[in-house]
């Protein structure tokens, strides 16, 4: 009986220890939820606090085990990046100010980006931290770092295919 419960015992370790974390399945189509969402002050026009004045954002989002696809559709404005999730550096546009370079990659339930923005003599550093929530929203929260301070966000998608 003891034999069994150890070779019992050694197996389910041997099994837990050889399987790969589930990586998060970020896939699908999201609309932002900008009653749950925060953003910074944004200069004298405003646009902090809960929506903060964001309008309709749309994530599209493709995922495979070498990267992260996604198409963001904003007012009139759009944007197409692809994250290598193995840590290494991908080129992602900026928008305003320029492309970044990014390094994405999975740790445990989340997906972590940093990234850095030259623009002119500024730059501006981003770490973003992406998660599933247990009402199955996908969750963005930010922090940028600035010549003028630290800038925290937090964006609440709600899933709307995929």
């Amino acid at each position: 009986m003891k034999r069994v419960l150890g070779l019992t015992t050694t197996i389910a370790l041997v099994l837990a220890v050889g399987l790969p974390a589930q990586a998060p399945n970020f896939a699908g189509t999201w609309k932002l939820d900008p009653g749950r969402s925060e953003m910074p002050q944004m200069g004298r026009r405003g646009g902090g606090g809960p929506g903060g004045g964001m309008g309709d954002i749309a994530l599209t989002i493709t995922q495979t085990a070498a990267d992260l696809t996604v198409d963001r559709q904003g007012g009139m404005a759009s944007s197409k990046a692809v994250y290598k999730l193995d840590g290494s550096e991908s080129l992602v546009p900026g928008g305003r100010g320029g492309d970044a370079k990014a390094k994405a990659r999975i740790e445990g339930s989340t997906l972590v980006i940093e990234s850095t923005r030259a623009m002119g003599e500024m730059t501006m550093t981003t770490r973003e931290v992406w998660s599933i929530d247990a009402s199955g929203n996908l969750v963005q929260e930010s922090t940028t770092q600035t010549p003028g301070g630290e800038r925290k966000s937090k964006l609440v998608f709600t899933k709307v295919t995929g």
